[in-house]
């Protein structure tokens, strides 16, 4: 069980690093956009 939970966890962690790391991008190409 314990283990079985290790598991959800790093999947939600790696989804929301993920999730993240899109946000990261989308806002670095509307800065670009607004600069050139």
């Amino acid at each position: 069980m314990a283990k079985r939970r290790g598991v959800k966890h790093f999947g939600i962690k790696s989804m929301a690093k993920r999730h993240e790391t899109r946000r990261q991008t989308s806002w670095h190409k509307k800065s670009i956009g607004i600069k050139t």
